[in-house]
């Protein structure tokens, strides 16, 4: 896979999980629930920066 091809995949898991925490909020989720939903949200956007740092370079 190139590195486009995958950061254009945590993209859109990214935005997966965009969604997600918003259904979570509407659906009054517990704090944790949405607590470990950010988290893996992050560490995708970690992921992408440093896709597109390697690429840039």
């Amino acid at each position: 896979m190139s590195a486009a091809a995958h950061i254009d995949h945590l993209t859109e898991k990214h935005s997966k999980i965009e969604h997600e925490i918003h259904d979570a909020y509407l659906n009054f989720l517990p704090d944790n629930m949405v607590q470990e939903l950010k988290k893996k949200k992050l560490v995708i956007k970690q992921q992408i920066e440093m896709l597109k740092m390697r690429s840039a370079a």
